[in-house]
């Protein structure tokens, strides 16, 4: 596989959670809210409860674990290794953002609140910010020289 069908590859993934995040937060804000007159005060609060804990336990998550990982992925040997271990956190990352989004997706759906929705759009940002770049790449993770040389051919083959 070459640099450019790898860094493509990762891109459509990134992009298909990012849209598919976008695409429910959209969908509970035209298809909700629950008239006023209906509102279950319990399931407010659950909703903003669980949003407020899922926001701390995701971007705890993902504060403590990248270090750890971009460790790992540093220390892998060969280039191919190290680009397979990045794509796997691309995922988490992604998954873990997006997992805010659709539970305030879910919670503006059900509740009609809008600050879930700006919630939503707030991590919905974050996963639009954390899309992979070669550039941004490089810059996360420290690959040796060799390795950089490899990255900027887009025709490069990785090994």
């Amino acid at each position: 596989m070459s640099v450019k069908q790898y860094f493509t590859q990762l891109f459509i993934l990134h992009i298909a959670f990012t849209l598919g995040a976008c695409i429910f937060l959209v969908v509970g804000f035209f298809l909700g809210p629950i008239p006023p007159e209906t509102e279950i005060p319990q399931l407010i609060k659950l909703f903003q409860v669980g949003l407020l804990g899922m926001m701390l336990v995701c971007g705890g998550m993902l504060s403590f674990l990248f270090p750890r990982t971009r460790f790992r992925i540093e220390q892998k040997k060969t280039l191919l290794e190290k680009l397979t271990a990045y794509r796997t956190w691309v995922i988490i990352r992604a998954a873990l953002l997006e997992a805010v989004v659709l539970f305030s997706g879910v919670g503006v759906l059900l509740t009609g609140k809008k600050m879930m929705l700006v919630i939503g759009i707030g991590f919905l940002g974050f996963l639009v910010y954390f899309i992979p770049r070669k550039e941004k790449v490089i810059q996360e993770i420290a690959f040796t020289p060799a390795d950089i040389q490899v990255l900027k051919e887009d025709d490069a083959l990785i090994t």
